[in-house]
C-alpha cells in the first residue's frame, strides 16, 4: 500500500506536468511568420495567463503529508528485534529522498518555471502590443523559450523516473523486511 500511495503521488505530479505541456505545446504550432505571429500567439498567451492567474500553486504542495503518513505507518509496522536494520534504514532513507524529490519538483522547478514562463510570455505580448509591434524580437524570444521549455520538460520527466525508481527500491525493501 505504501508504494501505491507514492505511485499515486507521482501520477498526480505527472498530471500537473501534462497540464503544462498541453498549455505550452501550442507554442510550437505558431509559425514564425511575421504576418501571422501575433494572431497565433495571443490565444496561447491568453490561455496560459488564465491558467497561471487562476491556479493556486499551494495546492500542488500538499504531498509531504502523504510521505509523512507512510513513514509513520511503516515505523509502527516495523518488526521488533528480528528486522534487518539496514533494510529499514534504507526504506527510511528512500522515503526521505521521495520527500525531497517532491519538494525539488514543486518548489525548485515548478513554481520558478511557471513564474519565468509567465514573464517571458508577457514580454512577447508587450512586444506584439507595442506601436509599432516588434514581431522579429517576439519571434526570437519565443524560439529561445521553446528551447528552455524542452530542457525543463525533459528534466521533469527525468525527475519522475528517478522518483519511480526510488519507489521501486522502497517496494522491494518492504517485501524483504515484512
Amino acid at each position: 500500500p505504501a508504494a501505491q500511495q507514492l505511485r499515486n503521488l507521482v501520477e498526480e505530479l505527472r498530471r500537473t506536468h501534462k497540464t503544462l505541456v498541453d498549455l505550452l505545446d501550442p507554442l510550437w504550432d505558431i509559425a514564425d511568420a511575421p504576418a501571422t505571429f501575433a494572431a497565433e500567439f495571443k490565444p496561447v498567451y491568453r490561455q496560459f495567463r488564465r491558467f497561471y492567474n487562476g491556479t493556486d500553486l499551494g495546492t500542488n504542495r500538499t504531498h509531504c503529508h502523504i510521505i509523512t503518513s507512510i513513514r509513520s505507518d511503516l515505523s509502527q509496522a516495523r518488526p521488533k528485534g528480528g528486522a534487518d536494520e539496514l533494510t529499514w534504514a534504507h526504506m527510511e532513507n528512500t522515503l526521505q529522498q521521495l520527500g525531497t524529490a517532491d519538494k525539488d519538483l514543486i518548489d525548485e522547478q515548478y513554481r520558478p518555471f511557471m513564474k519565468e514562463v509567465f514573464g517571458i510570455l508577457g514580454e512577447i505580448d508587450r512586444l506584439l502590443s507595442a506601436q509599432p509591434p516588434d514581431v522579429p524580437q517576439a519571434i526570437q524570444i519565443k524560439r529561445a523559450l521553446q528551447g528552455k521549455l524542452q530542457i525543463e520538460f525533459d528534466a521533469t520527466k527525468a525527475k519522475f523516473e528517478e522518483m519511480n525508481a526510488t519507489i521501486d527500491q522502497l517496494d522491494d525493501a518492504l517485501r524483504r523486511a515484512i
